[in-house]
């Protein structure tokens, strides 16, 4: 029992050691859906001061937080394919067999995003009553296209200026703060890396 105890509580402690991160940039990080229903609000700065108010780390380059294992799978992979270990392929289990899932789950999230959050968040900061609820009646079994969304956006009741907005949105323009993002990415790995700039 004084194994069992004694191992348990150095993982405590090691525990109670971890960093424990927080985002709030969204599905890729970027505050695509934010910057499109408040454009004037500094996300990143909001951002970071809710999730420090909620007692964690803020980490504001992160899409998902369990790509390091992933990563480390294909690490291990690597190592395995060039003999360095005798081991079965970890990845096989869970990535590849997932593959069509996940590039599935991405295409879908990835139209409903861009045609559906965007408006949402613009519909509720206008009051538009049941915003959910129209654009589910709107999409839902029915084939999506650019008029009938184009259609939807000039029937709502907000302002030209934002009907405008959303009219102009592609999924190339979608794309919420990464540009500034990127260009402070050096000064966060600095930081990360304990370099004074």
């Amino acid at each position: 029992m004084a194994i069992f105890a004694v191992r348990l509580s150095r993982e405590r402690q090691e525990l109670s050691q971890v960093e424990i991160l927080g985002k709030f940039g969204g599905a890729v990080g970027n505050y695509n859906a934010h910057v499109v229903a408040y454009p004037e609000v500094n996300w990143p700065h909001i951002a970071e001061q809710f999730v420090q108010s909620l007692g964690l780390n803020f980490n504001p380059y992160i899409a998902r937080f369990n790509n390091i294992l992933i990563d480390f799978d294909r690490d291990l992979w690597g190592y395995i394919s060039l003999g360095y270990f005798k081991q079965r392929d970890l990845t096989d289990s869970t990535v590849l067999r997932n593959t069509g899932v996940g590039i599935g789950d991405s295409l879908l999230a990835h139209k409903s995003t861009l045609q559906g959050i965007g408006k949402l968040q613009v519909m509720r900061r206008y009051g538009v009553p049941e915003p959910y609820e129209k654009l589910k009646e709107l999409t839902r079994g029915r084939a999506v296209t650019k008029e009938n969304i184009r259609d939807f956006i000039e029937s709502l009741d907000i302002p030209e200026e934002a009907k405008m907005n959303l009219l102009k949105l592609t999924p190339d323009t979608y794309v919420g703060a990464a540009a500034e993002l990127a260009r402070t990415v050096e000064n966060a790995v600095n930081a990360v890396n304990g370099i004074k700039i």
